[in-house]
């Protein structure tokens, strides 16, 4: 009895998968993560995470990251069901990589840039339209560029993980010299 109800509820609580590349998701938001993703209800309510694509925006723990996660919010509120998004593919995190609109077809991705509050993402994108935005932004001091050296967020990201690396290691050392001084106590 309990496997024909397992079997009846997987039956109808099956979603197709959303196929990426070149796709449009419809949806609104459910959630704000930071300054460059968010969680889209999707028209057929499904819950998913979207990344913008070509940008980069301040890490938790970085100057401009609350400006950022905000900017983000003021910019897609209001959208109601109709937020836009086209998908060009997944990150390694699961993640929806996508170009943003509005209902008004106000370019979400660009305008964070253009307003100084994320970074492009030149590692993942040669799109002009985000290189002329970034550069605007710097030579107007706008957002993070106000700052004498704002620290792109990959170089944070890079920086966190040699840290963590080496209190590992410290760790790492620490154990062994107390299991060699519990061998040793000399």
């Amino acid at each position: 009895m309990m496997q024909l109800l397992f079997l009846m509820l997987s039956l109808f609580s099956f979603r197709p998968a959303i196929d990426v590349h070149g796709e449009e998701l419809q949806g609104m938001v459910v959630s704000i993560a930071d300054g460059d993703t968010f969680s889209l209800l999707t028209t057929n309510q499904q819950k998913v995470k979207i990344r913008l694509s070509g940008i980069d925006a301040p890490e938790k723990g970085q100057d401009y990251y609350r400006v950022s996660k905000d900017y983000l919010g003021s910019l897609l509120k209001g959208s109601g069901n109709s937020l836009r998004v086209v998908c060009s593919g997944k990150d390694k995190y699961g993640r929806f990589i996508g170009e943003v609109f509005t209902p008004q077809g106000v370019h979400i991705n660009l305008e964070l840039v253009k307003a100084g509050l994320a970074w492009h993402f030149v590692k993942y994108s040669n799109d002009a339209e985000l290189a002329a935005a970034e550069e605007y932004a710097r030579k107007n001091h706008l957002g993070l560029w106000h700052m004498a050296d704002p620290q792109a967020p990959w170089d944070y990201r890079q920086m966190k993980k040699q840290h963590k690396f080496k209190i590992s290691q410290d760790r790492i050392i620490k154990t062994q010299d107390f299991q060699l001084a519990a061998v040793n106590p000399g």
